[in-house]
């Protein structure tokens, strides 16, 4: 089956699997940014869809042009002596540092060809978010969409905005081919002005009701400068696009009541008299609806999330999916929810240790063969529709999201445009995990950490992620027969 990778344009503010207690934006998908000689070219982005019937081994189609190659599903399984025999040179490089694992498996059958100190506990970063991204694809409505509205009430002079889980709105008005920015506050104010003048209310008091799913904004663990650095914003159930954290420019502390004060500016200058200050709902009836704009679909905004690596925006998925479900909007709920659903599908969870959904704690620590067995429900039929076109359209190497500028180097360009994953960073903590297709064809799903990365002039970010770059184009470039 063809696989359509949404290759999203997000502008140079999105902030992409940063390095929290770092100020960097090196990470951010930069068009402007000129491929350096043997990586592939940067194709036009395309309109961004839900998940639908792609397929992990399908090739890369852009335009209606395929400008990668699927899998070959007939090529030769790689042999286990001759890939670790590939990897051994790259896994001694000191960037790496002393804990190091991998896990390289066979996507057609399933099979482990090479498990290196994998079932030891490692802080996962942000390849946490493959846990959560199972979770909710396996067990939501990827079509659904995040419902705000206004509402009459509940004293007749009042009128509530009712968020519903919507963290990407735009100030103006909605795109309809777009994520974040789908829905408008812009659209949503004329359809409330609309009513009002139809029903003769030119002043009105305005309330915000965040009650659903609200739960505590930032974990336990969360470093307070790197919420002030702008590497997470809070977790909140409603919030513009443009309130989404990125370094140097943090989230508003309350996201919700800055959203309602925006949407309060967009009833003025309609012409709607606010009188009074704003208002939270705790209690009371809601009459009639006045108005409502619906978020992009539920696969869509997850896609974006793991595209950006954009941690609020993940819990915040994760909680309203979990509370939909029976959880309680706690970390410690969510997160308990999402090992619930990993065990459902067979994954061992006992070692598995998530203090958030986003990877952003390092209390949360993972073994690799978890992280791999994981990866691996994307071959069932179960979840190869939903989960496995979320893998599919992981960031490419050399091309999306957070892999665009990784890949690049003569030793690891040729993971460029094969290596398909999601990128996981913390000072000291580099990780990886994906799928890629090895010098014959043969697709492979793969998972490298390493938690105990050492810092300059060693090691340190940049020759950290370079390091594992080059551990994973080892693989990729070597038929290991």
């Amino acid at each position: 089956m063809v696989a359509l990778l949404a290759l999203t344009a997000y502008g140079a503010g999105d902030a992409l699997d940063v390095v929290p207690g770092v100020l960097t934006t090196a990470g951010s998908d930069d068009r402007s940014a000129v491929p350096r000689v043997g990586a592939p070219p940067t194709p036009p982005p395309a309109t961004p869809r839900s998940p639908a019937a792609s397929n992990v081994s399908g090739p890369l189609v852009v335009d209606g042009t395929a400008v990668l190659p699927a899998a070959d599903e007939v090529a030769r399984v790689p042999g286990r002596a001759a890939l670790a025999a590939a990897v051994a040179g790259p896994l001694r490089n000191p960037a790496l540092g002393p804990s190091v694992a991998l896990v390289v498996q066979d996507y057609a059958t399933g099979a482990v060809l090479l498990a290196i100190d994998a079932a030891r506990p490692r802080v996962p970063a942000s390849t946490a978010k493959v846990f959560t991204a199972f979770a909710i694809a396996s067990s939501a409505d990827l079509d659904a969409r995040a419902l705000t509205s206004v509402r009459s009430g509940p004293a007749a002079d009042q009128i509530t905005l009712v968020a519903g889980g919507d963290t990407l709105l735009a100030r103006g008005r909605g795109t309809p081919t777009a994520i974040a920015g789908h829905a408008g506050l812009a659209d949503l104010a004329d359809q409330v002005a609309r009513e009002l003048a139809r029903s003769g209310r030119p002043s009105v008091r305005l309330t915000l009701d965040a009650r659903a799913g609200a739960g505590p904004a930032y974990a336990p663990g969360w470093l307070t400068a790197d919420v002030r650095l702008g590497l997470t914003g809070p977790v909140t159930n409603l919030a513009l696009a443009e309130h989404s954290a990125v370094p140097g420019r943090p989230s508003p502390a309350d996201p919700a009541e800055a959203t309602a004060q925006a949407f309060r500016a967009a009833l003025v200058a309609r012409k709607i008299t606010v009188t009074g200050p704003l208002t939270r709902l705790r209690a009371g009836r809601l009459g009639a609806e006045l108005g409502r704009v619906e978020s992009a679909p539920l696969g869509q905004v997850l896609q974006r999330a793991l595209a950006t690596s954009d941690n609020a925006l993940t819990e915040a998925l994760a909680r309203r999916v979990a509370v939909a479900q029976g959880a309680a909007p706690t970390f410690a709920s969510v997160t308990a929810w999402i090992r619930g659903r990993l065990a459902a599908a067979g994954v061992g969870v006992n070692a598995v240790r998530l203090a958030d959904a986003s990877g952003l704690s390092r209390a949360s620590t993972v073994p690799a063969a978890q992280l791999a067995a994981v990866l691996a429900l994307a071959r069932q039929d179960a979840y190869r529709s939903s989960f496995g076109d979320l893998i599919a359209n992981l960031p490419v190497a050399g091309l999306s999201g957070t892999m665009t500028h990784r890949f690049r180097t003569a030793a690891t360009v040729a993971g460029a445009g094969v290596v398909r994953a999601k990128t996981g960073t913390l000072t000291g903590v580099a990780s990886l995990a994906g799928s890629l297709v090895d010098a014959d064809g043969r697709l492979l799903l793969f998972v490298v950490m390493a938690d105990r990365t050492p810092g300059p002039p060693v090691g340190g970010i940049d020759r950290s992620r370079a390091a594992l770059d080059e551990v994973v184009a080892a693989v990729a470039s070597c038929g290991c027969r």
